[in-house]
Parts: structure tokens; C-alpha cells; sequence
């Protein structure tokens, strides 16, 4: 996984990219980086929750919805854990962090 960055500085650039995806603005075209999208999928994977239950159904937590419904001690959701590990990786060009704002209805946590 792309380890979390001491400096903030050094965090990558990226950009959303059409809903799903993500445009790593600094990437020149060489060296091999982790796609974003892994790096992301793989701190879900890290963080699985297992079983959820949902309308007393136990269920395997298939969905992003799943990963907001468990809170640790501290009422932070694993979503919530999921992305801040993720900006602790990434950042957006200066200026842009309302176009997240705009995609989602303001839903996720900090953007730093």
C-alpha cells in the first residue's frame, strides 16, 4: 500500500475523475505507482468490518453504507477511518477541495 506521507507536503496530488474514479495529477508517465482506487480498496480491506447487522439481519458488509454504521470508542465511523487514512496519502490541488464537497453533499469527513 502507499505508505502515509511524515510530510504533508509529500502527499500525492490527485483529482476526482468522473464518479468513481481518480486522475493522480502528479504522476510524469514513469516508475510504477499504486492506482489510487487500489490504495483505497485496500484500506477497506484493512479496516473490514465482517459481519454487520442491518434491520436485524446479520450480513457481510458488502457496502460502503456497512462501513458507517460501526463507531469505535472514540465515535469515529470506520468510514470515517477508511478516508483520513486515505488523506493522510493523497491531497488535492490547493483550492479544489469543494469539488469533493460538491460530489458527495458534503458527507465526507475532513478533506485535508
Amino acid at each position: 500500500m502507499t505508505p502515509a506521507a511524515t510530510n504533508p507536503a509529500n502527499r500525492r496530488q490527485i483529482r476526482p475523475y468522473g464518479d468513481w474514479q481518480w486522475d493522480d495529477i502528479c504522476w510524469e508517465g514513469r516508475n510504477r505507482l499504486r492506482r489510487v482506487n487500489a490504495t483505497l480498496g485496500t484500506l477497506c480491506q484493512f479496516h473490514y468490518l465482517g459481519m454487520v447487522t442491518v434491520g436485524g439481519v446479520l450480513q457481510p458488509a458488502l457496502k460502503w453504507e456497512h462501513y458507517k454504521l460501526q463507531s469505535d470508542d472514540q465515535g469515529v465511523t470506520t468510514a470515517e477511518r477508511v478516508w483520513n487514512e486515505f488523506w493522510e496519502r493523497y491531497c488535492l490541488p490547493e483550492g479544489e477541495e469543494q469539488c469533493l464537497h460538491d460530489m458527495d453533499g458534503g458527507a465526507r469527513s475532513s478533506v485535508r
